[in-house]
């Protein structure tokens, strides 16, 4: 069921299930843990189209291998970054540390990055040579081309 929430869309859990693809249960363990903190409207979550961009942030930072408590730290670092022009000296230590996680990730990224590229090049020749192998019909063995 969907309701309209200060001006937005919001969806029941169900639905909010089946649009994310993410399932009941682990929605209400990111709620549990606090990584995802719906509205709740007469006792029932009710999910926005910012929880949807939260899930799918989620999901992709998962798939890059970062854990729960890391994407909850990088939430966190980014609401404390939108909500304070002015650090004391605390949350300056707070977000170095935050800062040192996330360029450890992204060095991470990188290193994947170009491991994919070479991946990549290899099964680019490979097809390469597949397709000309079917186009010609002969297989090349040591200076000899036999028939298939």
């Amino acid at each position: 069921m969907f309701y309209t929430y200060h001006g937005g869309m919001r969806m029941e859990i169900g639905e909010f299930s089946r649009k994310s693809g993410i399932t009941i249960d682990t929605l209400r363990y990111y709620n549990k843990i606090g990584l995802l903190e719906p509205h709740r409207i007469k006792g029932r979550r009710s999910y926005s189209e910012e929880d949807l961009e939260a899930v799918l942030a989620i999901k992709k930072l998962k798939s890059l291998d970062f854990s729960l408590d890391e994407i909850k730290l990088l939430f966190a670092m980014g609401k404390n970054i939108e909500e304070n022009d002015r650090l004391d000296e605390s949350s300056r230590a707070n977000i170095k540390g935050c800062l040192e996680v996330i360029e450890e990730k992204y060095k991470d990224i990188v290193r994947k990055e170009q491991d994919i590229k070479q991946v990549k090049c290899m099964l680019e020749k490979m097809i390469e040579k597949t397709n000309r192998l079917l186009e010609l019909g002969y297989f090349f063995n040591s200076g000899d081309y036999k028939d298939v």
